[in-house]
């Protein structure tokens, strides 16, 4: 991808849990996150994470645990989201 001119990839994380990475349906484990910003950042490219607090089961200590990956990464960006559910009614 560097080699064809990509400068930056942009990664959808979304929590530092492997639980409510698991119950998200993700389909990604915390140390597959590492890995990918390891090589990502071995390859010259800059990084991005994007981050959602407020999953169902979330609590503080698993907020904690995205917030120590996203110390830990240290990417070059980050986005913190905060989900909103919302209920769609068909009248």
């Amino acid at each position: 991808m560097k080699e064809a001119g990509c400068i930056m990839v942009n990664y959808g994380v979304e929590s530092g849990n492997d639980a409510i990475l698991k119950n998200s349906k993700k389909g990604i484990t915390v140390k597959q996150v590492i890995n990918a910003f390891d090589w990502s950042k071995k390859a010259g490219l800059r990084t991005y994470m994007n981050l959602i607090f407020g999953h169902p089961g979330e609590t503080g200590e698993t907020i904690k645990d995205s917030i120590n990956l996203m110390m830990k990464i240290n990417p070059d960006f980050v986005t913190i989201g905060i989900m909103t559910p919302f209920f769609l009614s068909i009248i």
